[in-house]
């Protein structure tokens, strides 16, 4: 398991790269969603050094942290959507998640769910070796589907 202070570290260059990315895009769109983003990951980098995990009460804390309290649980959605889809900045987290806090592809079905709180459905899966992909995500309750390619 990778240690505290290291996955801390991961999400705070993740901010960074994204914050980058958003200077380079001309899609106002994407540099709207994507601060919003950055924003919540901010206001949970914080929590995460308080030795807690990330819990949607957590991500709860974190929206009304934000100033946008009538709109929390539109953000608890996000964030725990944003682990099951499969965009390339979210697939970066979620293999870092699988690569780096489990051994395998089952370990990592059980830190989700205990972490994230995202049910998780395992599909012909062996080691970690598999790969992964996300299909069908349910705000609140998605099914992360891990498939042999």
């Amino acid at each position: 398991m990778m240690a505290r202070e290291e996955y801390i570290r991961r999400v705070e260059e993740d901010v960074v790269n994204l914050q980058r990315l958003m200077r380079e895009s001309r899609s106002a769109e994407i540099v709207v969603a994507d601060r919003r983003r950055i924003e919540l990951a901010k206001a949970l980098i914080p929590q995460l050094r308080g030795g807690g995990r990330i819990t949607p009460q957590m991500v709860e804390f974190a929206a009304k942290e934000l100033g946008d309290k009538k709109s929390a649980s539109g953000y608890i959605q996000r964030f725990i959507r944003s682990l099951s889809e499969w965009r390339e900045f979210d697939q970066a987290i979620l293999a870092r998640l699988i690569e780096e806090e489990a051994s395998t592809l089952r370990d990592a079905s059980s830190y989700l769910r205990e972490v994230c709180g995202v049910e998780i459905r395992v599909v012909g899966v062996n080691d970690a070796s598999d790969k992964i992909r996300a299909e069908n995500a349910i705000p609140l309750k998605p099914t992360i589907t891990f498939l042999r390619q």
